[in-house]
């Protein structure tokens, strides 16, 4: 392989060489995904998961089944139905359109649908948005089973091996000098008291928050819409044992910046 391929992706590369068709799609993440997957596989377009998943209530009488269960975990008389639907001739009379069920584009769909729960088994993490789908795992046997829906395959995240659950890699540290990231609990500014002592302690240098985000904590939200996941900057390991005894129960998560060099 050439000597200026990438670290990232001559280490997963040599785990598995089926990874070189998709050289061209891949790209190098500095965090694992929910602090703990470091492959992510994104496949794009897909067409209506969700209509897929109406069709079966429809079709099975039995709305029972919520989608996020669904979708990570399709029954076997699911799989049977998918299986047969696929296997109908595509052809009908009238136009097809862009939004016709017989359109090719929901065929590779119904297709994927399929492959991820007959090859990649029960349970798979899943996040879809839009007409992304995003599949996350720490298996580079992932690359060799990717060559039958391989097409669809849009871009593929890795991570470094060296690179901890929790930690970000980074050229430089946030304006300088903080090597940690504070994550607050939802919904942490409803509680006043909280908000006064977040304050004192950026006034005493012991955080750092940015002015937009301090500015938008003192004012009062009406309605009960209170933003998700406030997070404020830390120096250094003395100032962060500091603030885990001050707002230890409501710290969600500690990420700490590594720069490049280091690892």
């Amino acid at each position: 392989m050439p000597e200026s391929i990438n670290p990232v992706l001559s280490y997963w590369t040599n785990l598995n060489q089926n990874l070189i068709r998709f050289q061209s799609r891949v790209r190098i993440a500095d965090q694992r995904f929910y602090s703990k997957f470091q492959i992510r596989i994104r496949f794009y377009p897909v067409y209506h998961w969700r209509w897929f998943y109406s069709r079966r209530a429809k079709f099975s009488g039995s709305y029972n089944i919520p989608y996020k269960e669904w979708v990570t975990n399709l029954l076997p008389e699911d799989r049977s139905m998918l299986k047969s639907y696929i296997q109908r001739p595509f052809g009908r009379q009238g136009p097809i359109t862009k939004n016709s069920i017989w359109n090719k584009q929901y065929r590779k769909t119904y297709e994927l649908i399929q492959w991820m729960y007959e090859v990649i088994g029960e349970q798979p993490k899943l996040r879809i948005e839009g007409h992304h789908v995003d599949l996350y795992t720490n298996d580079p046997e992932i690359f060799s089973l990717l060559q039958s829906v391989g097409e669809m395959v849009h871009e593929i995240d890795l991570v470094s091996p060296k690179i901890k659950p929790n930690e970000i890699e980074c050229d430089n540290f946030p304006l300088d000098k903080y090597k940690y990231r504070v994550i607050l609990k939802d919904r942490c500014r409803k509680d006043t008291s909280l908000i006064k002592v977040i304050i004192e302690l950026n006034e005493q240098g012991t955080i750092k928050i940015t002015d937009r985000r301090l500015a938008d904590m003192k004012r009062h939200k009406p309605g009960g819409h209170w933003p998700i996941g406030d997070w404020l900057y830390v120096e250094d390991e003395h100032n962060l044992t500091l603030i885990d005894l001050v707002l230890g129960n409501f710290i969600s998560r500690v990420i700490k910046y590594v720069k490049k060099e280091e690892k």
